[in-house]
């Protein structure tokens, strides 16, 4: 007896994973390249000099 029924995987979940992987990878290239240029033109990547800001520390804050 022969079924014409046949069993097989969902691509629909894999599909998914994959994009996610793929938007992912996109979206942290992007933020990479922001802060790779960002420190070319300002030398830092102190967020709080991100408003054009200078950073003040307290004497006690320091580490040295």
């Amino acid at each position: 007896m022969h079924s014409d029924i046949v069993n097989f995987v969902d691509p629909l979940p894999q599909a998914m994973v994959l994009t996610a992987i793929v938007i992912a990878f996109g979206t942290t290239a992007v933020g990479l390249v922001v802060v790779i240029n960002y420190f070319k033109s300002h030398k830092s990547i102190e967020t709080v000099s991100f408003g054009g800001g200078t950073l003040k520390y307290d004497e006690d804050e320091v580490v040295s």
